[in-house]
């Protein structure tokens, strides 16, 4: 491709070819902001004269030599940019930002939002938890921590992101869909009246709605700015995401936080929005942090380090070589990082796992909602809540050596319950060796994901000399005990920040991922797309179909609808590329990737593939080509005949 025009930084998909005769756009309409046609652009050329499908943004950072420079800011616009790091976590989400005054980070300059609204308290993160309930006279914000005793929460969302990405999560859903048919009762329905228990929205319109509400506690933070120079801030924002996590899961947590308010509306200086994996994120700021507070021979050059990010859902898990000490920590990963779903909610569910297998029917009492749940494992109720607030305080405590534990469940029938050795008189009791059980498949896990990475980083012969735990699991005195059992075989250190910056270590080093961008080789910058793609596809005739569209085949010997819009891309999607690097790799390469190719002739070498536009600001997009026409716009890939 040929060099691109700085100016197209901001335009990425606005380079189709227009087919004679069909709806093509007309470039030189205006566009609004808020809606319709972009402003006219200019389009590079590539060698051939063909207009390229995707824009690549240009790095303007590196040198002749192929190396960056990255000059310190002067004067006042080292004031002038503002970082903002989101960790939307499974169990709790953590926010963080810092107005650097130089490319390198300071890990004092750093502020994790607190103070939250409704006496939530002055924490790190908030609960990962929303609820669609009405709040009682108490006036709770039903978000949070502010939570009414019994509404039905909806908690663990971020897992739900990433369902069916395999056969047994998509099974899993579907038991819980059938589970939940009476929901489709009419009974159930008038009962719930015009506030129903659960709601119709998909788990990324959940999160977004959550997020408003902390995006909005993050705006007063910001309030002493001041809408104008607001305005003239340069804002990046840093997204954390698991090791491994999907497209699909990637794409829904970048809608969701946009949907939220953490767009161009709301900073119209908002230039990146950047994905870094969460134990990237933790290692920079632990590896910093611990350098720091231990002296300068903590960490030499080329030694390596485990890192291990025991979340609530996830459990990630990464070996870093030190490149550099100064002028500020540079770490490589030398392994493939590898995660697992294991954290500290799988605990949790084991935990309910044994509640309901002990008290049989009488469970529906503490969750009345199990039997007829739309979504699956993502709700809860007050009485249920309070067990596991209750127990949450004890797994947070639990070590070899605790006796078994002891406490009451909240006042109702089940004091009228007795279960020998388990429930009497309203004190339930967990054996200390039912307690191991609950954590036996976590904890071994995360060895089992710390062995994998020593293996691999010893197969480069590398030498593992320390393991930084980090994460809410890893402050786990159980796990702490595991893991340094099976390290001391070995000869390698376990090593933990302080609790409160070990909690938080992800958003922390987010943030400095963001302040330090211009040193990431490997920087990921996802770009949004501005309008919806998709396809024509003539399909089998359906309830669904319009009459309009219906012919008869006689080659399939079936009714079908002509003229059927399947879109591949929505407005609003994100384009996440593996690297800078990859930026730049044409558009055709990846589509010959996705098509069976068949030649008639040696001059046959291009495929003319067409491809439809709308770009309304809707989100609703329509499904066959008669009912949006006036809106749809016909272009054309052309690509070549693969090598």
């Amino acid at each position: 491709m040929a060099p691109q025009d700085p100016s197209l930084q901001d335009d990425l998909l606005e380079g189709f070819e227009s087919v004679p005769g069909s709806f093509a756009p007309q470039r030189s309409e205006s566009r609004s902001t808020m809606g319709g046609r972009d402003p006219p652009i200019s389009y590079p050329s590539t060698p051939t004269g063909e207009v390229p499908l995707f824009h690549t943004r240009t790095n303007t950072t590196k040198s002749t030599k192929g190396k960056k420079s990255f000059p310190r800011p002067t004067g006042t616009s080292a004031l002038n940019r503002l970082v903002i790091a989101v960790d939307y976590g499974t169990t709790f989400t953590g926010i963080a930002f810092a107005t650097p005054t130089s490319p390198y980070a300071n890990l004092k300059d750093i502020k994790v939002l607190g103070d939250w609204p409704a006496e939530m308290g002055d924490y790190g993160k908030i609960p990962s938890v929303i609820s669609y309930s009405p709040s009682t006279d108490a006036g709770e914000l039903q978000w949070g921590a502010s939570i009414s005793p019994n509404a039905v929460t909806m908690f663990n969302t971020k897992l739900e992101l990433d369902v069916q990405d395999n056969k047994s999560d998509e099974l899993d859903l579907v038991l819980a869909v059938l589970d939940g048919v009476d929901d489709l009762n009419f009974e159930t329905v008038k009962a719930s009246a015009s506030d129903p228990e659960y709601t119709p929205k998909t788990p990324e319109q959940i999160v977004a709605d959550y997020l408003a509400h902390v995006f909005e506690h993050l705006n007063h933070e910001f309030d002493h700015i001041g809408t104008r120079l607001k305005g003239q801030l340069q804002v990046d924002v840093v997204v954390s995401v698991p090791v491994g996590w999907s497209y699909r899961a990637t794409n829904s947590t970048l809608r969701a936080i946009a949907s939220a308010g953490l767009n161009e509306y709301s900073y119209p200086s908002l230039r990146d929005v950047i994905v870094v994996t969460e134990p990237e994120a933790a290692a920079m700021f632990t590896a910093r942090s611990l350098k720091e507070d231990k002296n300068t021979d903590f960490l030499q050059p080329n030694d390596c380090f485990i890192l291990c990010d025991a979340g609530g859902g996830t459990v990630d898990v990464v070996t870093y070589r030190v490149i550099s000490l100064v002028p500020t920590l540079e770490l490589e990963a030398v392994t493939v990082a590898t995660s697992a779903k294991c954290g500290a909610t799988f605990i949790d569910a084991k935990f309910k796992q044994w509640l309901s297998y002990y008290l049989g029917a009488h469970y529906l009492v503490l969750d009345p909602h199990f039997r007829r749940r739309r979504e699956g494992r993502i709700t809860e109720s007050g009485d249920m809540r309070h067990i596991m607030r209750t127990f949450d305080e004890w797994k947070k405590s639990f070590s070899s050596q605790s006796d078994d534990i002891k406490f009451y469940v909240p006042e109702g029938p089940l004091w009228e319950v007795s279960i020998k050795g388990k429930l009497q008189e309203g004190e339930l009791t967990i054996p200390r060796d039912h307690m191991m059980k609950f954590f036996n498949h976590s904890v071994n896990s995360v060895l089992a994901l710390i062995n994998g990475q020593r293996m691999q980083a010893e197969d480069k012969s590398y030498r593992v000399k320390s393991v930084f735990l980090v994460g809410g699991f890893g402050e786990s005195p159980y796990l702490q005990e595991e893991l340094t059992k099976s390290l001391n075989y070995r000869k390698i250190a376990l090593r933990r920040p302080e609790s409160a910056l070990a909690w938080t270590a992800v958003v922390r080093g987010a943030v400095m991922y963001g302040i330090e961008k211009a040193h990431h080789e490997k920087l990921k910058i996802p770009w949004k797309f501005k309008s919806s793609y998709g396809i024509m596809l003539t399909e089998p005739f359906s309830f669904n179909s319009n009459i309009r569209d219906r012919r008869w085949d006689n080659v399939t010997n079936m009714a079908m609808a002509d003229q059927q819009l399947s879109w591949l891309v929505r407005r609003g999607d994100w384009i996440l590329p593996d690297s800078k690097s990859d930026i730049d790799t044409p558009f055709e390469e990846h589509v010959d990737k996705h098509f069976v190719w068949y030649y008639s002739g040696v001059d046959e070498r291009k495929l003319s593939i067409p491809v439809y536009e709308y770009g309304h600001p809707d989100d609703i997009v329509p499904m066959r080509y008669g009912s949006g026409r006036h809106g749809i716009y016909r272009s054309s890939l052309q690509t070549s005949k693969p090598s």
